[in-house]
């Protein structure tokens, strides 16, 4: 029996602080780096612990936003991923959303 369909994309998850965070001007994604916590199910291009944020997503300055604000309350977040790495950096995966605790 086949099943036509598309398979899952891998897509991890961590829950953590923020470490560092770097926002580019020349068009780059801005980088996540989270500190603590063990991300899970890693696509296997993501070989680079960073998250990326795709510069193109609409909500790209509420995101950044989000996670400044996080990083300087200390605050948790979950950060997951779309299960893709970055065409810009093809070592990091891009977030799909984050959740701010």
């Amino acid at each position: 029996m086949f099943v036509f369909g598309t398979v899952p994309v891998q897509a991890s998850q961590q829950t953590g602080t923020v470490y560092s965070h770097a926002i580019a001007v020349n068009g780059s994604p801005a980088a996540v780096i989270m500190n603590v916590s063990t991300r899970t199910a890693i696509p296997a291009c993501a070989t680079d612990p960073v998250w990326s944020i795709p510069g193109n997503v609409g909500n790209l300055n509420a995101m950044i936003a989000g996670i400044m604000t996080a990083a300087a309350q200390e605050r948790t977040i979950e950060v997951n991923g779309i299960g893709t790495c970055d065409p810009s950096f093809p070592n990091r995966e891009m977030i799909s959303y984050i959740v701010f605790h």
